[in-house]
């Protein structure tokens, strides 16, 4: 999967300038039936299987999948696409959450649970787990390593995948309850303060040509800081489930991830990508 939402965000890259009805069935309905799979299969797991569990599964994922098309359709009846637009970058940041989460949450449950979850509290407590784990963390690393590496962008916005990188890439939580969280946090800690510097470093010595894009990529970045240093120190107040005790650096994880997809797919850039579509009855 991880080579293939690679593949998927390079695709729509490539196709920045030229982002036809095509190339957003393509990866829409290819990242849906991908992320409605996992939610399917995650459903049928919790609820036990049967035949009213495998039913209802199915439907979610067909659900999903009629979403996927009539959005297409209505887009391509009332619009002209020609670029990748603000608003649909924006989309398609949260499809790819979306796809990452669900296969984190279905590994998990796949891996470590055999009687699905049992109470109320287990939700919240599975969903800190499956995301602090190495389940979502090593196709996490693997796909921002891949993209810092290929990423044309300037070098504020290199600088900021970099620093995601190093912030999530000694999860605390990384290993549960039975792993070494004290030097794991340690290590955390000073690898934030490592991005600190990396970002504001470079804004203080360009801090005259740093413009709106700029401004936006350091603040969302700030964003991003605050709630990791509030995720850890959650665990100080609430010490279980381990689950929920973390689970606001989980949301910080998947905040970090979606941040990453904006800043890749270009959200930020005021060049090539508007915010605005073209209006047309053209045929397509």
């Amino acid at each position: 999967m991880t080579a293939f939402i690679i593949w998927v965000i390079r695709y729509m890259r490539s196709h920045t300038g030229d982002f036809t009805i095509k190339v957003l069935a393509i990866s829409l309905l290819s990242l849906d039936m991908m992320g409605g799979m996992f939610d399917a299969l995650l459903y049928y797991s919790v609820s036990g299987g049967g035949f009213f569990g495998s039913i209802l599964a199915f439907n979610i994922a067909m659900l999903f999948m009629s979403i996927a098309l009539v959005y297409i359709f209505l887009t391509g009846i009332k619009t002209r696409i020609t670029i990748l637009s603000k608003n649909r970058a924006l989309g398609m940041a949260l499809v790819l959450v979306w796809n990452e989460v669900s296969m984190a949450l279905f590994l998990r449950i796949l891996a470590y649970y055999t009687n699905g979850l049992s109470s109320t509290l287990q939700i919240p407590d599975f969903f800190g787990l499956s995301i602090t784990n190495f389940i979502f963390l090593a196709p996490m690393i693997a796909e921002m390593l891949f993209f810092i590496f290929t990423f044309t962008g300037n070098g504020l916005d290199r600088r900021i995948l970099l620093a995601i990188l190093l912030m999530q890439i000694a999860d605390p939580a990384l290993l549960g309850s039975s792993g070494p969280i004290t030097p794991l946090l340690i290590v955390y800690s000073v690898l934030m303060l490592l991005a600190i510097y990396i970002i504001f470093s470079y804004v203080y010595r360009n801090r005259s040509s740093i413009g709106q894009h700029g401004r936006n990529l350091v603040s969302w970045f700030i964003f991003i800081v605050v709630i990791s240093a509030v995720g850890l120190a959650e665990p100080i107040f609430v010490t279980r489930p381990f689950g929920i005790s973390w689970l606001i650096f989980a949301i910080s994880m998947v905040l970090s991830m979606f941040f990453y997809f904006l800043v890749v797919l270009g959200w930020f850039t005021d060049g090539n990508i508007k915010s605005n579509e073209v209006s047309s009855t053209a045929t397509l």
